[in-house]
């Protein structure tokens, strides 16, 4: 291979190994990491006491600022999880459409080969009797083809299906969710068997 051709050939981005990964997450999140240490005592000393004596709402307040503290180092950790993840993610998409963009041509064309070789095989089965597990077909290479029975299903009578084999669509009922009264917030449609139910949160900001 001559120089010129060598020349064109792109250079392989580095990408850091584990080894060298490592002490480089460890030294950008070491200010993280300490902020934690700080704080897990005294959670640790909150969660032990196990329930808040009636009427202190001094405590409560520790309990509240706890959480939001806890909840602003958690934001921190993923900001600075998304920034330093960002080109590894980024790289990894662009392999993932580069997959893609191929696999997806060469499926559709398997898909009619084996559809037309299927055929050939139900043809042939019909006419000379070969059976599950048979050799239908062989390549001059050593591709073997042969024919198989699989077990699938088809639903009849969806009513008489028993239950415990029937799953919630749990994306459709949060979409049926979303239209709610003004005011009191409450689903506008009702599904049937489905009741809707109130639940309390505790939100800290």
């Amino acid at each position: 291979m001559d120089e010129e051709v060598l020349s064109n050939i792109p250079a392989k981005p580095h990408v850091a190994g584990k080894e060298e990964l490592s002490p480089y997450i460890d030294y950008v999140g070491s200010a993280l990491l300490e902020r934690w240490k700080e704080l897990e005592p005294a959670f640790n000393k909150l969660i032990a006491m196990g329930q808040i004596p009636a009427g202190d709402e001094a405590t409560a307040g520790m309990f509240a600022e706890n959480i939001r503290m806890a909840n602003k180092l958690i934001d921190a950790i993923e900001i600075l999880h998304r920034k330093e993840k960002a080109p590894y993610w980024d790289g990894g998409k662009q392999w993932d459409a580069w997959k893609s963009s191929i696999v997806s041509q060469i499926d559709v064309r398997l898909a009619s080969l084996r559809a037309i070789l299927s055929d050939f095989a139900s043809r042939k089965r019909a006419t000379e009797g070969v059976f599950a597990g048979r050799e239908v077909a062989r390549g001059i290479y050593g591709s073997v083809a042969t024919t198989k029975l699989l077990w699938s299903y088809e639903v009849t009578d969806m009513s008489k299906v028993p239950r415990k084999y029937l799953k919630l669509d749990e994306d459709a009922i949060k979409q049926v969710m979303r239209e709610r009264y003004v005011g009191t917030d409450r689903p506008r449609r009702k599904i049937p068997g489905i009741e809707w139910v109130q639940k309390t949160q505790l939100a800290v900001s």
